[in-house]
């Protein structure tokens, strides 16, 4: 595995990219006993762009111990002007004194490697995350390394939720995700629909050489699993999926047994001076069930001198078997195919993923800087352009804080189990009267969609014997409604509302989009983002085709808008409309969203969750249907009222109506030629003439065989966005327009986006194609479509 020694020489093009190291430990500038290096790294994705504007790490002593060996290194330019701290406070204030910000510009990149006992929670001195943000506010990309804390989940949950809130880019460090052989594995499961039966795990870790006294102290860092094979429990659910947390089993080997002594340790670790009840323990063996039925097992062991860990992880699918072997040192995937016995090979030299984790987060950080620009300054490609496999290497973060919370979740349940193994849960009883039997795992079906608990039953038989009495619970019994985020600071008045539905099924005759069974786009991680596709005569017509039912379905569930009507039963029409019209709802399992249509109402900008919440005379809705048909997708969402009370409040009539008018004052423009980067100044220019602001986080983007394909196409002025309208393009404008601030945030779900002072917002949308003499709207409405343009209410004179 590459690992670089320092800046490429060559540098790459942009602009200063100042980065702030919290952290001077071995994982960001290397040792004799650590194979991390992120600043090597910075160094040579970034090249002469980089800037270390600063180094925070109590220690003055390995301040000093960095600076000389980067001084005297090829990156010495970008160590020019770095400042030591002793805290973040420090470095926001001394920042502001000296006016750098104005200087030599902002942090871009923030690298959180300090050790995971101070961050991670809420709690005083163990809180970097909200101090850096407190600091540096939403600017700055934050790197943390993993794991993400030492603390409970709930903390990091919260923290996951603030940081998410915080509009700031964040990556955690769960670098093995980045290994072209992992994507490699990633990719065949997905384009081969595959089912993961079971995924087993074995890490064993070279001890010799590790001097860090904290690392055999299982209270201080959580120990092995938590800090260490929590990389592979996080492939396990990466690979594997969603693990059942209740279901995890794990058992010990520990140090005071005779198969747990080690003879080898370091002159700098005395084990001894440890309390015996938190040394490690050497082998931790787990086993767990996923979701989906499938098995997993991880067999983490302490045994190995040197620095040389051997690590394989085994996935199988029918017909499929998938071995990743030495992914820290020279990783290979071996796959078996079912039409061959023969294992293949496949191996990418310098595959490197603390380098494309790294560029991962520069890039998107770029292109955050560089709003509509298709092509960031940095490019995610090692050591030039053409290398075998970078068609696997990510464009995004893959490892959100949330994300990384679930892994820690899952590795801190292992930790547990081996402290305090778990009793067995208590046995459910059959519902039936007269039964005495233990139930299994029979439930209800009409209960489960009613989100009633523990209606269990032994079998068919006592199931059916019961059920002219069980079915009354049907009529009396509703499941508790709740507010699943009681503590997070909404911005607004509306809630969501609790439990959702179950997912609801499309059947196997109707052709599936690729991310159906997955959850991920696979397809749009590899798009060439500056190529726009232009379709021919037969993909024109399919799109006109999967428009117009795209209108239909959205028609048909806005004419169920009423008082008292939940979300959730707009869903199930509008699944049950694509389902009669042989479509898959195109947003279904989309990046794991868990609903058929996006349901936004009142504060809600976009991708509401539909929800058990019932719509009040008084509220705006918006509607989001994309459909799936004949391996075309259609976009398209409009804004309504609900009830008289909504047509009669100037507010919502000016935010609605200006959105509708936004939409169509951009439609104006389209045809062959027109600058994409005009649409934006166009929907500004109107929205400010009617009070209202333009939100600036979405955009309209390309549609055809892929859902949200190239160009992005930004609604807000003095936008960069690159290219021109040309025939055969088939894309999306979809304004959305905020009576207030354009700022936005997003919910604890990571979907539902709100406007940031909780007013009102509304949002329209169209599928396009850009004709040789102008524009063709393909998702228009028709004579019949409801909704349609409201007057502004006259005030009536007292």
């Amino acid at each position: 595995m590459a690992h670089g020694n320092g800046i490429d020489a060559a540098g790459a093009p942009g602009p200063v990219f100042n980065v702030l190291f919290v952290g001077a430990g071995g994982i960001v500038f290397g040792n004799d006993w650590v194979r991390w290096n992120h600043s090597a790294h910075l160094e040579r994705i970034l090249g002469r762009r980089l800037r270390v504007v600063g180094i925070v790490d109590p220690s003055r002593e390995r301040f000093e111990w960095v600076m000389p060996r980067k001084e005297a290194s090829l990156a010495k330019e970008c160590y020019a002007a770095t400042q030591h701290y002793i805290s973040v406070q420090q470095a926001a204030d001394d920042r502001k004194a000296t006016d750098e910000d104005s200087k030599t510009g902002p942090v871009h990149l923030i690298m959180l490697a300090s050790p995971p006992q101070f961050r991670g929670t809420t709690l005083p001195g163990a809180d970097l995350e909200k101090q850096l943000v407190a600091a540096f506010g939403s600017g700055p990309a934050i790197f943390a390394e993993k794991p993400v804390t030492t603390g409970s989940a709930d903390e990091a949950y919260a923290v996951a939720r603030s940081l998410s809130a915080s509009g700031n880019l964040v990556g955690v460090g769960y670098m093995l995700r980045y290994l072209k052989v992992v994507q490699k594995a990633a990719r065949i499961i997905r384009d081969n629909n595959l089912v993961v039966m079971s995924v087993t795990a074995r890490y064993v870790t070279a001890y010799a050489k590790m001097r860090k006294a904290e690392w055999w102290n299982k209270e201080t860092q959580g120990g092995p699993i938590v800090e260490q094979a929590t990389h592979f429990c996080d492939l396990c659910r990466y690979l594997g999926g969603e693990v059942v947390m209740d279901s995890v089993r794990a058992t010990a080997l520990e140090h005071d047994e005779k198969a747990g002594k080690l003879s080898h340790f370091t002159d700098a670790i005395q084990e001894d001076t440890i309390p015996a009840a938190k040394r490690i323990p050497r082998v931790t063996s787990a086993f767990w069930k996923y979701d989906s039925g499938a098995i997993g097992s991880l067999n983490h062991i302490i045994a190995l001198h040197g620095i040389t860990y051997s690590n394989e992880i085994d996935v199988v699918a029918d017909g499929y078997q998938m071995r990743l072997v030495d992914l820290y040192n020279e990783p290979k995937l071996f796959v078996r195919y079912p039409s061959n016995e023969k294992e293949a090979e496949y191996y990418y030299s310098g595959d490197d993923p603390f380098y494309n984790e790294l560029a991962a987060i520069c890039c998107a950080q770029d292109r955050k800087i560089n709003a509509g620009e298709t092509r960031p300054a940095t490019n995610n490609v090692q050591d030039g352009a053409n290398v075998e496999g970078d068609d696997l290497l990510p464009n995004r973060i893959l490892s959100s804080f949330e994300d990384a919370t679930k892994t820690y979740e899952f590795s801190w349940k292992i930790r547990l189990e081996i402290d305090e193994p778990m009793h067995a849960p208590d046995k459910q009883k059959c519902l039936t009267e007269d039964c005495q039997n233990e139930a299994g795992t029979l439930q209800c079906p009409t209960c489960l969609k009613l989100g009633i608990k523990s209606s269990y039953f032994c079998s068919q038989d006592c199931f059916k014997k019961n059920w002219n009495e069980h079915k009354a619970l049907h009529k009396t019994g509703t499941a508790e409604l709740y507010n699943p985020y009681p503590t997070y600071a909404f911005t607004g008045s509306t809630r969501p509302v609790h439990p959702l539905s179950a997912r609801r099924t499309v059947p196997k005759s109707i052709p599936h989009p690729e991310y159906a069974k997955s959850g991920i786009p696979s397809g749009e991680r590899y798009l060439n983002r500056s190529k726009v596709d232009l379709l021919d005569a037969k993909g024109q017509e399919a799109m006109r085709k999967v428009s117009r039912l795209a209108r239909e379905v959205l028609d048909i569930v806005a004419a169920e808008i009423r008082p008292g009507v939940t979300t959730d039963y707009l869903d199930e029409v509008c699944h049950k409309a694509c389902l009669e019209r042989d479509s898959y709802p195109s947003p279904l399992n989309y990046n794991f969203f868990p609903k058929s249509i996006c349901t936004s109402v009142n504060e809600v900008i976009c991708h509401g969750i539909p929800d058990q919440r019932k719509l009040e005379d008084g509220d705006i809705i918006n509607l989001d249907v994309t459909l799936y048909h004949e391996g075309y997708h259609s976009d398209l969402n409009a804004a309504y009222y609900v009830g008289d009370k909504a047509k009669a409040d100037p507010d919502s009539v000016r935010v609605v109506e200006t959105a509708r008018e936004c939409l169509d004052e951009a439609i104006k423009l389209v045809k062959p030629g027109t600058p994409l980067r005009e649409i934006g100044n166009a929907v500004e220019k109107y929205a400010k003439s009617k009070g209202c602001s333009v939100v600036r986080t979405w955009g309209g983007h390309g549609i055809n065989s892929t859902f949200h394909a190239s160009p992005f196409v930004p609604h807000y002025a003095k936008n960069k966005a690159v290219g021109v309208c040309k025939p055969g393009m088939t894309f999306t404008i979809e304004p959305a327009i905020a009576l207030g601030k354009y700022r936005d945030i997003t919910w604890p779900d990571n979907w539902t986006n709100t406007t940031i002072d909780g007013k009102r917002a509304a949002q329209f949308e169209h599928t396009l194609l850009v004709t040789e003499t102008g524009v063709e709207v393909l998702t228009a409405p028709t004579e019949k479509s409801p909704g349609g343009p409201v007057p502004m209410p006259v005030a009536s004179c007292s």
